[in-house]
């Protein structure tokens, strides 16, 4: 790698297996690419799949083994590999669990420590299982390289940056804090009454409900079932309540929505590209989150001006100044702890004062301030010389 005139284009390759609007980390590279080749940069995605950039932006398709998920991951990161053999690029900027690049945003937090969180919650047997699981020892073997060899790790929150430190003993000033951006001209409130009556009538509400919103996949780790637990007492209370869900995979949970007798209160929406009208046809989001190193969703519903309730397990707290702005959990997997803060929100007043302010709060996290704090780790490493 060569050096780079400071303010220069660069040459710049963004990898990650799927670039597209759904899903927070594909989302990310999605708009941190375009924002690039926007500011004049030459950017490379590495990618399976991908939607939505800007012609300018040049994509290489990297061919993945289907079947195991041990080989998919493996593969990939083989075929990156492969890909950027012969190529010559001022940064790689990696956003995946590969074995090549400069820099790596650690958007998914450190895969040891969610095998230990999630054992909290299986239990010994279940634990002992998923940690055997050669997905996840595939998962730490990478880790452990990626963590061992990049120039600059990005961490996505302080809790995030912690566990790189205490973890992998990566030094401190090698593991820089960039919090997630937004775009607020597509994530806003909805403008007026009226327009909101007419999302929700699209996706089947009605204007009068209290409709609760949760995104994102990974239901387990989201905490989707203690949301679900905590929505069957607050039926009782508050009959014309939903919940939304937007993310891949929710329809597994149908047995439970029976059982807990929530049908037509909770809605899947599936893998929906629509997310930002989701948000505007919201009254609250929620996020009772086991693990999260961030939770863009969070950031997403705090710029179309929704109250949020989030987990302290979620790198989005540290952002929040609870009771302003926001509503922090401090024990997810409390089914009560969770009604009772949606409760504080019954009061339409209450969400409308929150709400503003979480709009403001959104305000200092836009995509262009996060672009200028990543372009300047990408000078940072190409003034630096290699050891």
């Amino acid at each position: 790698m060569t050096s780079s005139v400071p303010d220069s284009p660069l040459k710049i390759a963004l990898i990650r297996a799927n670039v597209h609007r759904r899903g927070g980390v594909e989302r990310y590279v999605l708009g941190l690419a375009n924002d690039l080749s926007r500011r004049g940069h030459e950017v490379h995605v590495f990618a399976r799949n991908w939607e939505d950039l800007l012609p300018a932006v040049i994509c290489h398709p990297v061919p993945r083994i289907g079947g195991l998920s041990s080989l998919k991951v493996l593969s990939f990161a083989w075929g990156v590999r492969r890909a950027l053999r012969g190529e010559s690029f001022d940064i790689v900027h990696g956003f995946d669990r590969t074995l090549v690049q400069d820099i790596y945003r650690a958007g998914e937090g450190c895969h040891r420590e969610w095998l230990r969180v999630s054992g909290q919650y299986l239990g010994p047997l279940r634990g002992t299982l998923k940690r055997l699981n050669p997905l996840h020892s595939l998962h730490l073997f990478i880790e452990r390289r990626i963590f061992g060899g990049c120039r600059k790790i990005v961490a996505i929150s302080r809790r995030g940056q912690e566990e790189i430190l205490n973890l992998y003993k990566v030094p401190l000033e090698d593991v820089i804090l960039i919090y997630n951006g937004v775009d607020g001209q597509e994530f806003f409130p909805p403008q007026g009454e009226d327009e909101k009556a007419s999302l929700r009538r699209s996706l089947g509400i009605f204007p009068h409900d209290l409709v609760l919103l949760f995104v994102g996949t990974g239901f387990f780790r989201k905490g989707f079932s203690a949301l679900l637990a905590a929505l069957q007492t607050l039926q009782r209370e508050h009959p014309e309540i939903k919940l939304l869900v937007a993310g891949r995979g929710g329809r597994g949970y149908n047995g439970t929505v029976r059982r807990l007798g929530l049908k037509g209160v909770v809605l899947f929406l599936g893998d929906t590209v629509r997310t930002a009208d989701v948000y505007r046809a919201a009254d609250i989001f929620v996020l009772p989150t086991l693990y999260e190193p961030f939770g863009t969703a969070c950031l997403e519903a705090l710029a179309s001006g929704l109250p949020v309730i989030v987990s302290a397990m979620s790198g989005a707290s540290e952002i929040l100044t609870d009771s302003v702005d926001g509503l922090i959990l401090e024990d997810p997997n409390n089914p009560e702890a969770i009604a009772a803060k949606v409760r504080l929100l019954f009061d339409p007043e209450v969400r409308r004062k929150m709400g503003t302010a979480a709009r403001k709060l959104s305000d200092n996290f836009s995509v262009a301030a996060n672009t200028d704090r990543t372009l300047g780790v990408y000078r940072t490493v190409l003034e630096s010389p290699r050891t």
